[in-house]
């Protein structure tokens, strides 16, 4: 759960470069190299070096979801001189929304899970308790 929403993450530091006034490739080549190990910035990366070759993006972004599949296209329609601004901030609020959504799913099942240890270790450990003293004196009467 560390890392929930790396899309909106990204589309957090294109906002605030777009903000900045850097350019739209500076923004993102400063989030790929700031996010070291990511797979999400690897792909990023490896998606950037393919526009820049000129080579078909599709293999790349068909095997994503498709929160992240909408964010790179956005971004190539920057990349290719289009204003985004608007629409990565309605980007941003939906994936946001999506996030609070998969946060309070996680949220609403958390009892249910943590009901599992209670049940296999804690439970038998309490019967021990109980059983334990009526156990020693039924043997010790034997």
């Amino acid at each position: 759960m560390e890392n929930i929403a790396p899309p909106l993450e990204f589309l957090m530091d294109v906002r605030f470069g777009l903000e900045k006034g850097q350019s739209l490739k500076k923004t993102i080549q400063h989030f790929v190299e700031n996010q070291n190990e990511n797979n999400w910035a690897q792909q990023i990366a490896l998606w950037i070096k393919f526009l820049e070759m000129g080579r078909s993006t599709s293999e790349i972004v068909m095997k994503m979801t498709p929160t992240r599949r909408q964010c790179l296209e956005l971004i190539e329609l920057g990349l290719k001189g289009e204003p985004i601004y608007q629409q990565v901030c309605l980007l941003e609020d939906e994936i946001f929304e999506l996030t609070k959504l998969e946060i309070e799913e996680f949220v609403a099942t958390l009892p249910i899970k943590s009901l599992i240890p209670l049940l296999f270790f804690q439970f038998p450990a309490f019967l021990a308790l109980l059983i334990g003293p009526f156990l020693t004196s039924f043997m010790a009467q034997t």
